[in-house]
């Protein structure tokens, strides 16, 4: 009897072993076909189509302030972000928001120069 018991043991394991190279083998094969086809860049491709970053951080400020309106560095940058796309009109707005806020800041004072300096320049 033990000897029949062995030979169903070994069995088993090269039955085991035979399934566990299939899987490696199996592996392999995966790894090398995608190491060998050609690359997709999807992650280029899904942002081909995205507004600049500039137009992206205002439109995510905006949206933040619309719930957190009492959030003065917020609007400081909202307005930071219209000057650097040249857009004075929202510029103001925003600082107007943030001088709501808190009408002693001198970052607010430090904004306003610069948008009266575009102004005379123009």
């Amino acid at each position: 009897m033990p000897a029949k018991k062995k030979k169903q043991s070994k069995t088993a394991n090269t039955l085991i072993l035979s399934f566990i190279t299939a899987i490696v083998l199996s592996l392999s094969v995966y790894n090398f076909s995608v190491l060998l086809s050609p690359a997709k860049n999807n992650v280029v491709y899904a942002y081909q189509d995205a507004p600049p970053l500039n137009q992206r951080m205002i439109k995510y400020w905006s949206d933040f302030l619309t719930d957190h309106p009492g959030y003065l560095p917020g609007w400081l940058e909202l307005a930071r972000l219209e000057l650097e796309d040249q857009d004075v009109s929202n510029a103001l707005i925003a600082i107007n928001k943030a001088k709501m806020i808190d009408p002693n800041s001198e970052v607010i004072n430090e904004i306003l120069d610069q948008i009266e300096t575009i102004q005379t320049s123009k």
